[in-house]
C-alpha cells in the first residue's frame, strides 16, 4: 500500500471484495508479506467453489470473460537495450 493512495488503495479494495467477498486482503509495503499468510492457510474448499454459480463457467471453452476486459486491467513490459 506503499505506492497508492488512500481512495485508490479503498478501490482496490472494493474490487476486489467483488471477485471474491471472502479473500482475506493483506496490505503490505514493498510486498512485504509474512509467508505463513499466503501459503499452507488452509482457506480454499471445492466444496465452497461449486457453490458459485460461475464456477464451473470458468472451466468451460468460450464462456470465460478475461479479466483485462472485464476489470479494466492492463500492463505493459518496457525494455530496452541500454539501461536507463
Amino acid at each position: 500500500c506503499d505506492l497508492i493512495s488512500e481512495d485508490e488503495k479503498n478501490q482496490v479494495k472494493r474490487l476486489i471484495q467483488t471477485m471474491n467477498p471472502t479473500a482475506q486482503l493483506i496490505e503490505s509495503v514493498h510486498s512485504a508479506v509474512p509467508i505463513d499468510r499466503v501459503l499452507g492457510t488452509g482457506l480454499f474448499s471445492m466444496t465452497d467453489a461449486e457453490t458459485h454459480d460461475g464456477w464451473l463457467k470458468e472451466a468451460r471453452i468460450g464462456e470465460h470473460t478475461p479479466e483485462t476486459l472485464e476489470y479494466g486491467i492492463s500492463s505493459f513490459t518496457y525494455r530496452a537495450r541500454k539501461p536507463f
